[in-house]
């Protein structure tokens, strides 16, 4: 279903090369380096679902010489729109906020975007469902439930979304996904030939 297809077209940038201080390869882009160059373009289908829950980015940051791509596939048959739209701003406004931290140490700087994820996607669930006239209360485990009347039992609310991010720095790609989501990278080499891997 979801689907968004970026081209980073044909692009010589350098390897980038630890600083004196140590600081990672993705963080240090060389000096004089070519800016990266890209083409982008998106397509979608909204399957046999009623409403089309896909979501996409991309943040440019040519002072880092980086791109940051970022598809997001929402599911859940009334919050999967609500997931995906929050996820998306989310990640938007972390990267924008901490891409050199996140070139610096890519682990942590991903696993800090996907918490503030996870963390508006539940707070963008629970302003929806409150508007529409639900009591929404957090269980034990952490799981977001609702109810509509005080004795009515709790309902889990059932939703969120995939997330498949790369970072394009230098020549280096940093890759991060969160749910099923997967991706394909495709380069051309010597002569033309077309490779693809998953």
């Amino acid at each position: 279903r979801g689907m968004a297809a970026f081209s980073l077209g044909d692009v010589a940038v350098p390897r980038g090369v630890p600083d004196e201080e140590g600081a990672a390869p993705a963080a240090a882009a060389a000096a004089g380096a070519p800016r990266l160059r890209w083409q982008v373009a998106h397509a979608t289908d909204i399957g046999g679902a009623r409403e089309n829950q896909d979501e996409c980015f991309v943040l440019e940051a040519p002072e880092h010489n980086a791109l940051v791509i970022g598809v997001l596939d929402g599911h859940g048959r009334d919050v999967g729109r609500v997931a995906a739209a929050a996820a998306r701003a989310s990640l938007l406004a972390f990267f924008s906020e901490n891409l050199e931290e996140v070139l610096r140490e890519p682990y942590h700087g991903m696993c800090r975007a996907f918490c503030a994820a996870h963390t508006a996607v539940r707070e963008a669930f629970r302003d929806q469902l409150t508007q529409a006239g639900w009591e929404v209360s957090v269980d034990a485990e952490g799981y977001l439930m609702r109810r509509k009347r005080k004795m009515q039992p709790w309902l889990c609310v059932h939703g969120g979304t995939s997330c498949s991010i790369i970072i394009a720095v230098g020549s280096e790609l940093i890759v991060a996904n969160v749910g099923d989501s997967s991706g394909v990278v495709c380069a051309t080499g010597g002569g033309g030939a077309r490779r693809a891997h998953e």
